[in-house]
């Protein structure tokens, strides 16, 4: 995972900051939501809680200085995922981090160690 949220909430409010969406549009959103899945938007996707149960090993990845999704979110899902490893970057932000070599790296050396 590359700079993961904890809870689609925090996508939700995201969208509601970068697009300068009232209240009521966001409930709108939620009731929407609610009438098509039966479900709370909100509360139907929760990376925190749905890591725990995983038995694979995993490699969260989130740079300290992105301004969309606290890299505290990546630290907290590594530590509720058995078997994850968590790396914090420096200087890349939300969406540099992709596009870097030391990143590329460790994702290759992470998918590498069971191929050999």
């Amino acid at each position: 995972m590359i700079c993961p949220p904890t809870s689609f909430e925090i996508i939700l409010k995201n969208f509601q900051r970068i697009l300068d969406l009232p209240e009521s549009v966001m409930q709108a959103v939620i009731r929407k939501s609610f009438a098509t899945h039966g479900k709370n938007i909100r509360d139907a996707i929760n990376t925190l809680n749905n890591v725990k149960s995983i038995t694979c090993r995993g490699l969260v990845l989130h740079d300290e200085g992105d301004i969309d999704i606290s890299w505290h979110s990546g630290e907290e899902i590594a530590d509720a995922w058995p078997g994850a490893k968590f790396i914090k970057t420096s200087g890349l932000g939300h969406r540099r981090i992709i596009r870097d070599q030391d990143v590329i790296d460790h994702v290759i050396k992470f998918l590498n160690v069971d191929s050999d």
